[in-house]
C-alpha cells in the first residue's frame, strides 16, 4: 500500500508541474490579449480539482491532454507575440506622428490597429491562429507605409511651405499636384520628386530679387525643396525608407 501510494503521488506531482505550466502559459496568452485565452483556462480548471488521491488512469489522461495543449500555447503565444508586437511600434509611430497626418493618411494606421486588435479578440483560439500570422504582415505593411509617407512627405511641406510664402505662381496646377501628394496615402518616391521639381520651377520664376532681398535672421527664407542630394533609395526599391 505505501508503495502504491508513493508511485501515485509522484504520478500526481509531475501532472501538478504541468498543470501549473499550463496556468502560466495560459495567464501569458491572456496578457498579450487574447480573449479565447479562455479556452485554455476551462482545460486548467477542469484538472484544478486532482489531487494525490486521484486515480492514476485519471492523471494520466488528464496529462496527455495537459501535454497536447501546452504545445499548442507555445504557438499561439508566439502568434500573439508577434501581433502585440506589431500593434505597439505601431501605436508608437501613430502617436509620434499620427496628429500631423492628413486624416485619409492616418487612417491607415488607425484602422490598422483596429483591426489588429480584432483579431486578438477572435471568439475562437481556432479563429485567432489562423487569422493572426496574415494580422501581422498586414500591420507591419500599414506602418511601413506611413513611415514612408512622413519621409516622403517632407520635402513636398518645404516645397509648399515656400510656395505659400511667394504666392501669386503663374502654374496654382503645379501647387495643386504638390498639395494633392500630401494626401496621398501611397505616396511614392518618383511622385515626390516631380511634383517637388515642377513646383520648384514655376517657384524660381517668382524668385526676384526683391523677394530673396526680403529675408531675414527672424523670417529665413527656407529654400530646402531646392536641395538636390543623391537618390537615398537608389539601392533598393524607391518606395523604402533607406
Amino acid at each position: 500500500d505505501n508503495f502504491r501510494l508513493y508511485v501515485e503521488g509522484n504520478i500526481f506531482d509531475a501532472f501538478a508541474v504541468k498543470a501549473n505550466k499550463m496556468q502560466f502559459l495560459t495567464d501569458s496568452l491572456k496578457s498579450l490579449g487574447v480573449a479565447a485565452y479562455t479556452e485554455m483556462q476551462a482545460i486548467v480548471d477542469q484538472y484544478s480539482g486532482y489531487n494525490a488521491d486521484t486515480p492514476a488512469a485519471d492523471i494520466q489522461a488528464a496529462e496527455a491532454v495537459i501535454t497536447e495543449k501546452m504545445t499548442y500555447l507555445i504557438t499561439l503565444i508566439d502568434q500573439a507575440s508577434k501581433l502585440r508586437e506589431a500593434i505597439n511600434i505601431a501605436s508608437e509611430v501613430d502617436n509620434k506622428y499620427g496628429a500631423s497626418l492628413p486624416t485619409a493618411v492616418r487612417e491607415v494606421l488607425t484602422e490598422g490597429i483596429a483591426t489588429a486588435e480584432g483579431v486578438m479578440q477572435l471568439a475562437t483560439l481556432a479563429e485567432f491562429t489562423t487569422a493572426a500570422d496574415q494580422a501581422v504582415t498586414d500591420m507591419q505593411n500599414a506602418t511601413k507605409k506611413i513611415t514612408d509617407f512622413v519621409a516622403l512627405s517632407y520635402p513636398l511641406n518645404k516645397a509648399k511651405e515656400l510656395a505659400d510664402r511667394i504666392g501669386g505662381l503663374a502654374d496654382p496646377e503645379a501647387y495643386t499636384a504638390v498639395v494633392a501628394s500630401l494626401a496621398n496615402a501611397d505616396l511614392n518616391y518618383d511622385e515626390m520628386a516631380l511634383n517637388v521639381a515642377q513646383l520648384n520651377a514655376v517657384m524660381r520664376e517668382k524668385m526676384t530679387v526683391a523677394f530673396l532681398a526680403s529675408a531675414t535672421d527672424e523670417n529665413p527664407i527656407d529654400m530646402t525643396s531646392f536641395i538636390v542630394n543623391p537618390n537615398i533609395y537608389q539601392n533598393g526599391p524607391k518606395t523604402a525608407n533607406p
